[in-house]
């Protein structure tokens, strides 16, 4: 399951306990994203760099394909795991390589991601899913009562 703050993405679900979430954020060095530069349409994969929190590399970009500084990177949705379109970052910076298709670096835009470790992150997610299980609880509860029926 994907993992979006109101920034853009910042990962996915790979395991859940009854009070806590596993998420493999996108700026861990082994995950990578299929991604969409927004300005061309060109498909790239991003992925996260050794050391860096708020930037990724973006890489397998197409010889023929403009990248800008400031052009904004979205969710290509091919791979299944994250949907269409989720804001992921912009180019902060183009870099030449010796790899031809290696361009690019990512500014992430996602304030929950720069500001947090993964364990933070984590934390931050296991309250919420406390929150809702909490609400949860207590609207079924409601419910019951005006239904008149026990959940036991």
């Amino acid at each position: 399951m994907p993992v979006i703050s109101e920034k853009g993405l910042v990962g996915y679900v790979i395991s859940v306990t009854e009070n806590t979430a596993k998420v493999q954020t996108i700026v861990d060095t082994s995950s990578t994203v299929s991604s969409t530069i927004g300005t061309t349409r060109d498909s790239i994969v991003t992925r996260g760099i050794i050391g860096s929190n708020n930037e990724l590399k973006a890489t397998f970009i197409p010889t023929n394909a403009d990248v800008l500084d400031g052009d904004s990177i979205e969710t290509s949705g091919i791979g299944g795991i994250y949907p269409k379109g989720i804001h992921i970052g912009t180019i902060k910076k183009v870099v030449e390589t010796k790899n031809i298709t290696d361009k690019g670096i990512l500014e992430l835009s996602n304030q929950f991601l720069n500001q947090k470790t993964p364990n933070e992150i984590a934390k931050s997610l296991a309250d919420k899913i406390k929150e809702h299980r909490k609400k949860l609880k207590i609207s079924q509860g409601v419910l019951a009562q005006k239904s008149g029926v026990s959940l036991g």
